[in-house]
């Protein structure tokens, strides 16, 4: 969507007294009214940012994962090791949508260790900017074996 640029003022309305504190104004009002509707008139055409943000993510998480990384078999460090050059590398190729598969962690001791280390590691990527979202594949994490990732 291009940018719609907003109308000028006309010439005998002086700029300076618009932005100058309510005090400190001219005796003549039209300006502040003129002024008023022409930035109501351009902020009306401009989407409002939650709606934006919600299309993008939907977007971003669309269409065929273009790779994927398994993870079963190994030990926390390897699987470490292997995501981050996999998000690295894939960035580097232009892939855009990634698939980890980290298992559902059933035959994990006590709870599973790939899906939280994998998830920590992934929020450190994105702060590194390597990674722009992820979100798990279900939506939840309980229900989850695989992490989608735009990289």
């Amino acid at each position: 969507m291009a940018r719609r640029r907003p109308r000028k003022l006309s010439d005998d309305i002086d700029l300076e007294a618009l932005f100058l504190p309510p005090e400190e104004r001219l005796a003549t009002n039209h300006g502040d009214e003129a002024f008023e509707a022409l930035l109501e008139d351009y902020l009306g055409d401009i989407p409002h940012k939650s709606e934006e943000s919600e299309k993008r993510k939907k977007r971003r998480f669309c269409g065929p994962v273009q790779a994927e990384l398994d993870l079963h078999g190994l030990t926390r460090r390897e699987a470490l090791g292997r995501v981050e050059n996999f998000c690295r590398n894939s960035r580097y190729q232009g892939l855009g949508l990634l698939r980890i598969i980290t298992g559902k962690g059933i035959h994990s001791g006590t709870s599973p260790v790939l899906k939280d280390a994998v998830e920590s590691l992934l929020v450190a990527l994105k702060k590194r900017g390597i990674v722009k979202a992820f979100r798990w594949e279900k939506r939840k994490k309980a229900k989850s074996g695989a992490i989608l990732v735009v990289v």
